[in-house]
C-alpha cells in the first residue's frame, strides 16, 4: 500500500521536533504530535480574552474560567480541525467564550441593574456607554467591542457584511439572557411559549 508523509501537508513554523521515543502511529505518522499550531492559536487567543475574567470571582473561580478558555478553543477545534480552517476557528472560540462569560454576568455577578445597563450598552453598541458600567462590567464590554472590530479587520472586503448579522445576534442575545435574569429575580415562572421563545436565542447556537 502506498503511504503518504502527513508531515509535508504542515507549513514549516507549525512542524516541531517530536522528542518521544518509539511511538509510530500507524495510520497518521506524526502529523498530530509534531503539529504546534492549535497549541499556539489556543494561548495567544486566550491570552486576548483573559481580561473577561470577573475580579468578583474568587481565586480558584478565577482558575476555572481560564480553564474553560482553553476548553472553548479545543471543543471548536473539533469542529474546525484543519489548519485552513484555523481563522474561523478562533473567531468562533472566542465569540463561544464572551457569550459564555456574559450568560455567567447575567445568571452569577450581575446585579438587576448591572444587567439592565450592560443591556442597553450592548443594544448601543458605542464604547461611550461602557462609562455607565461598573468596572469588572466596562472591561467585558469592551472586549466584546474591540474583538467584533478585530474579526472586521481580519475579513476581506466581501466578508465584512458578516459583522453586521453578528452584532445584532449579540443584542438579541444579549435581551434573551437579561429576560433570563428577570425571570429569576422576580421568580417568576414562564410559560411554555414564553420559556421556548427566549430558550431558543439563549442557547447560544445562532450567535456561532
Amino acid at each position: 500500500m502506498e503511504t503518504m508523509d502527513l508531515q509535508s501537508l504542515a507549513p514549516a513554523n507549525e512542524v516541531v521536533v517530536g522528542k518521544s521515543a518509539g511511538y509510530h502511529p500507524s495510520v497518521w505518522d506524526d502529523y498530530f504530535i509534531l503539529r504546534s499550531s492549535p497549541q499556539t492559536q489556543a494561548c495567544n487567543a486566550t491570552t486576548s480574552l483573559n481580561i473577561c475574567i470577573c475580579p468578583k470571582c474568587s481565586s480558584s473561580q478565577q482558575e476555572g474560567t481560564r480553564d474553560r478558555l482553553v476548553e472553548c478553543y479545543f471543543s471548536i477545534l473539533g469542529v474546525y480541525f484543519e489548519p485552513y480552517y484555523s481563522r474561523a476557528g478562533v473567531m468562533t472560540m472566542k465569540v463561544t467564550v464572551l457569550y459564555s462569560f456574559m450568560d455567567d454576568i447575567y445568571d452569577v455577578y450581575g446585579t438587576s441593574e448591572e444587567s439592565q445597563l450592560l443591556t442597553d450598552a450592548i443594544q448601543r453598541w458605542d464604547v461611550w456607554s461602557a462609562d455607565r458600567l461598573p468596572e469588572y462590567i466596562k472591561d467585558f464590554f469592551l472586549i466584546i467591542i474591540h474583538t467584533f472590530e478585530e474579526f472586521e479587520n481580519v475579513l476581506t472586503t466581501n466578508e465584512k457584511y458578516r459583522i453586521f448579522f453578528e452584532r445584532s445576534q449579540m443584542r438579541t442575545l444579549s435581551r434573551a439572557y437579561y429576560d433570563e435574569s428577570k425571570w429569576s429575580v422576580q421568580h417568576y415562572v414562564p410559560t411554555l411559549k414564553e420559556r421556548l421563545q427566549v430558550s431558543v436565542i439563549s442557547a447560544g447556537h445562532a450567535m456561532l
